[in-house]
Formats: structure tokens, sequence, C-alpha cells
């Protein structure tokens, strides 16, 4: 699969050892500052402070009101890091004071303005503080440091474009609020203890998460400790599991301990010894669904054996856990030629050589983009002897398939529907002679049957030898096959259950389909 590599936003939870150091960075906001721009898309009652105007930067949210979507955002002037990255400062942090209570599901940070990329980078998340429920002023504040930024690769644009912000989203839900004092932004020293770098999903199924992680760019780890909380959890408290690796192993699973379609946070922490730690995450993922079992028909060898002049009706079939074969490949039309992922499998057999029209343009399935190809084969278990004679993708209804085939030989052929791209659903599927309609094959051959419904024995009458007989309930199964070579063929029917049945019939080796009714 492919792997993914898992994005995070710190939380004010890490750890670093830092020690005093002569700055050349050291700016304090100095709030009410009218060089700050606060912007964004908000409902003006709850923006209760602004920097440029006043001491603090307070949103109530709560104010703003229910069904109002906000995001707001103040930003520094631009900071020349030019200085201070000259004397040396390779790392600098921002420091202050905040109270913040989150009802969970909106997000603030803070982020820095990346000038050669022209887009703000989120480097810190903030957790609550606080329960209050009312943030008409700012009361109760708490300190807080946010991790270093590393500035040591910045390039000289970078450094003298540098700026940061306060940004707040609430998701579009009701939340409470928050309110900071003036921040400080200062050179930090480098940490001794560094996170982890690279994490990586190697595996996600709905029980279990294999991951794995580069080592830390600063420090000598000598353990890594890991935790997967409930989303929005705190760890060590909202524990689901736990483990610890010891360096340098670099990789670690949770696993049968997940459950299906959860939201989970995923914690990394680096163990430096005694010289300190540093917490990588929560970086969120999401256990998939269980998938359903691959249906009866999904390998070549198990299709559904369907009777030319057939037509099945209220979503008789799904590819909904459809699998790939070996070997198996799509046909060469579909949207993504060969591309193929939940396929499933049907087969008809003519005696004579006829047109066919194989069509899944039937109203009334939940799988509304399906393509259709054709083959013929020597060994239904080695796809590799698979030759498509046929295919489809959009020819029918809306995003429908009809496959059109013309002059094929007496013999056995497979037909291959997939859903387009991953769609799964159901749907119908017809197998028709197009060429041949019941009547012109009854005028021409003196062809008639009765009764129809038939209790015990149907009786067939031509002109010409009836050659075969072959009778297929409505799964396309084939219960009854016979070969009169006579003018009239009697054929009993008391062994088949009620319901209705396809009866195939061919004279001078022109098949024909009629459908009857067994009481």
């Amino acid at each position: 699969m492919k792997k993914i590599t898992l994005s995070l936003l710190f939380v004010f939870s890490l750890v670093f050892t830092t020690e005093s150091i002569a700055q050349v960075l050291n700016q304090t906001a100095n709030w009410t500052n009218g060089s700050w721009t606060t912007s964004g898309t908000f409902t003006p009652a709850g923006l209760l402070n602004d920097p440029a105007t006043d001491g603090f930067f307070t949103f109530d949210d709560d104010a703003a009101g229910n069904g109002s979507a906000d995001t707001v955002q103040s930003e520094s002037p631009v900071i020349d890091l030019g200085a201070a990255a000259f004397a040396g400062e390779t790392f600098v942090e921002v420091s202050g004071n905040f109270v913040y209570r989150p009802l969970g599901g909106d997000v603030l940070s803070i982020e820095y303005w990346d000038a050669d990329a022209a887009s703000w980078v989120n480097f810190a998340v903030f957790g609550g503080n606080s329960t209050n429920t009312d943030y008409q002023t700012c009361v109760g504040t708490a300190a807080y440091t946010s991790p270093p930024i590393d500035i040591s690769g910045f390039t000289p644009t970078q450094l003298s474009g540098f700026k940061y912000r306060f940004a707040y989203d609430d998701l579009t839900g009701w939340q409470w609020g928050w309110c900071f004092d003036p921040p400080t932004i200062t050179s930090a020293t480098p940490p001794t203890c560094d996170v982890v770098v690279n994490v990586t999903v190697d595996a996600l199924t709905p029980d279990m998460l294999d991951f794995s992680w580069d080592a830390p760019l600063a420090g000598t780890p000598v353990s890594y400790d890991w935790e997967v909380v409930t989303a929005g959890g705190t760890p060590g408290i909202d524990t689901v599991v736990s483990g610890s690796e010891t360096a340098p192993d670099q990789a670690a699973t949770t696993g049968a301990t997940l459950t299906p379609e959860i939201d989970y946070d995923l914690y990394i922490v680096t163990n430096c010894g005694g010289v300190g730690t540093a917490t990588f995450g929560p970086a969120a993922f999401t256990t998939p669904a269980i998938p359903p079992p691959p249906p009866g028909n999904d390998d070549a060898c198990d299709a559904i054996a369907v009777a030319v002049g057939s037509a099945s009706s209220g979503q008789a079939y799904t590819n909904e856990g459809g699998t790939i074969e070996a070997n198996e490949v799509g046909g060469t039309c579909w949207f993504t030629a060969g591309d193929v992922s939940n396929s499933v499998w049907f087969t008809f057999t003519i005696a004579a050589t006829t047109d066919v029209t194989v069509s899944t343009d039937i109203a009334g399935g939940s799988l509304g983009d399906t393509q259709i190809a054709v083959y013929t084969a020597t060994d239904c278990s080695d796809l590799l002897t698979f030759t498509e004679i046929g295919c489809d993708d959009d020819s029918g209804t809306g995003l429908l398939s009809i496959a059109a085939l013309t002059g094929l030989a007496p013999g056995t052929y497979y037909i291959q529907i997939e859903g387009f791209g991953t769609g799964t659903g159901t749907f119908d599927l017809s197998v028709t002679d197009p060429t041949l309609g019941v009547n012109q094959f009854e005028e021409d051959n003196g062809f008639t049957y009765f009764p129809n419904p038939v209790k015990n024995e149907l009786t067939l009458n031509a002109q010409k030898d009836i050659q075969n007989v072959a009778i297929y309930n409505m799964l396309g199964q084939e219960v009854l096959r016979t070969a009169p070579n006579t003018i009239r063929s009697v054929v009993d029917m008391n062994g088949l259950s009620q319901g209705a049945y396809f009866v195939q019939v061919t004279i001078d080796n022109v098949t024909e389909t009629v459908r009857i009714i067994k009481q």
C-alpha cells in the first residue's frame, strides 16, 4: 500500500532543555500596536479585543452566536531575523500568557510566514487551560512557551520576511473563547532532545496501526515511548494502547487493539535519558471500516452463469467486497485502461455463432458507474489465458455500460464487471441476442411452445429439428438440458420448482430464449 506520512501540530506539552543566553532577538509585541493586522471571516460581535487597538487579543465565539463560521487571525509586522541568524541564534520561540476553553473541533494556533513559499506554517496548537464560560474579560491566564522554530536552514528571504500570527478556526462550531496578552518572540537554545521525524503509516487496518519514524535531528535517544489515545484525548488518561521501543528501533505496531471507523491520535515521545524528552503529536488517523465479505462470483472460476436472452431485476448482483485475482487486469477501454479493484464475474454459453449484447443499463442499482469487459479463456483459474473480445465503459444511460459483441463463435465467454474507481454497489445484468427476435425466430422456424404457464410438460414444435434445449433459472444456473434433434420435443419440468425460467432453444444453429412460468 502507499505509505502515508503523518502530519502533526505540536501541542504545548513538549519538554525541551533550555539555558539562559544573550539574545539578539528579544521583541515584545507591545500591544496596543497599530502594526499588528487582524483579519478573517468572523462575526464582529465575537472580536472583543484587537491587538491593533487594544492590549489583548480576545475572541468570544459564544458571543458570535450559533450558526456562525468564524476564522480570525492577528499577525505581527515583519521581523527581520537576519541579525539573530548572523549572531548564531538558530532557534526562536514565542511566549506569553493565554486563557482558552475548547469545546471540541476548534483550532487555536500560532503560525509563521514562509516568505519563499508565500504561505503560513502552523507550528503550534494550543490545548485548553480553562473552564471559563465568559470571555468578556481576559482573566485566568496561564503562561505558555511555544516549541522552538529551527531557522538554521532559512534562506535570506525567509529570514528578512519573517512574521508570526495567532490564528483561530471554530470549524463552524459554536465554541467558547480565548484571550492572549502581548506575546514576546525571543531566541531559544537549540533543544538537546528533539522530536522524531518522518512518521509513516506502514499499514492501517480496521483494528491495527503499524507505523515507523526516523530519529530526531537533535539529541541521542535512549528509547521511544508511543501512545494511541481517542481523538482529542489526553495522553496517560485516554490511552487506548501504548508501548516503548528501545533505540535504535524505530517501528511499532498497536496489534489488534483498535476499533473500526474510530478517530485516534498518536503520540511518540523521544526519551534522551537525563537530558530531556520531546513529544511528537498529536497525529490524527482514522481506522477504516471492516470490508464486506467478497461476493460469491468474486473469482472467474466462480462466475455466475447467465443465459443469453436473460435479464436480472431487483438489483440482483453486487460487487461490494470484490477483490482482485492474481494476474487480473481490467478492460482496455475502461477509464483507466487495465485498472481493476472490485470486479465480479459472469459467464454465458452459446451453441451457435451469434451476436450478443451485455448490458448493465438497467435502472435501480446503486452502482451508477459500471465498466464491462468480455473474454474468452482456456483456464478460469489462470487469468493469463484470458483474451479480451469486447469492452465498454459508458455507452449506456448515464455512466452504465453496454458491450455489443458480433459474430461470436460457439463456446463459453466470461464477463468482468467493475465499478469505476473504487465504486461498489448493486446492479442488474442482461445478456441478449439482438440479431433475432422471438417473433422472427418463430416465423422462420415454425416454432411454437405451450403451455405457458406450464405445470408438468412443456411442448416444443418446429419445422426443422430442434437441436438443443437448455433451461436456466433466474440466477443463470442451467437446470436442465436436452438434445432432441427432432421437430417435436416434450420437456419434463416436473422436477423444477415453481417460478420463472429461461428456455434456450437452438434450431438450425440459431439460438433464441423464451421465458416460461413453472406452476
